[in-house]
């Protein structure tokens, strides 16, 4: 049995918290925002009427941009990574890793923009800092129609299934 998404809702106190603990030890933090995401996949494949495959499979994803200001710049770093389900039961220890090394990546960025406006002063000013504006976050399901839902079916039903459709497919000539 595939795990249900439930965690994303469970998960958010504990992502606002790291972020909270993680700032605070953390001066050049100016910003960050962290991405949650989870698909569950099902499906079957069949060649002439003969089951090839069948999977039942759940997929998490987190990503964190940080925003650091150094030296009068101000730069963006990203980090991301698949995450297994003992990874989403850890999500706070994932969370801070991911945050450090976006932080990093953002630092790194700022040195080298101020580095390269000091160097090269006549592109200086073509130099500029990452910005943003504050928006509220966005939550959004897509829920696509279906006349049945494909999870009230067994994954030996949706086999059956995929052979019976490769079955009839076999028998178009052309």
């Amino acid at each position: 049995m595939v795990f249900s998404l439930d965690f994303v809702e469970n998960a958010k106190d504990k992502i606002s918290s790291s972020i909270n603990s993680f700032s605070k030890k953390n001066k050049d933090l100016f910003y960050a925002d962290v991405r949650l995401e989870g698909s569950i996949f099902r499906g079957a494949s069949a060649l002439n009427g003969n089951q090839k495959a069948a999977t039942e499979d759940t997929d998490v994803s987190i990503g964190v941009r940080s925003f650091a200001k150094k030296d009068g710049a101000t730069s963006v770093g990203f980090a991301g990574k698949a995450i297994g389900k003992n990874q989403v039961d850890a999500i706070s220890k994932e969370l801070g890793s991911l945050l450090a090394l976006s932080l990093k990546r953002a630092k790194a960025s700022s040195q080298q923009k101020a580095k390269f406006k000091k160097k090269h002063r006549g592109f200086a000013e073509k130099i500029g800092s990452a910005a943003f504006l504050q928006e509220q976050s966005h939550n959004e399901t897509v829920n696509y129609p279906f006349k049945k839902n494909p999870f009230d079916l067994s994954l030996e039903e949706i086999v059956s299934k995929a052979e019976k459709v490769s079955q009839n497919v076999s028998k178009i000539s052309g």
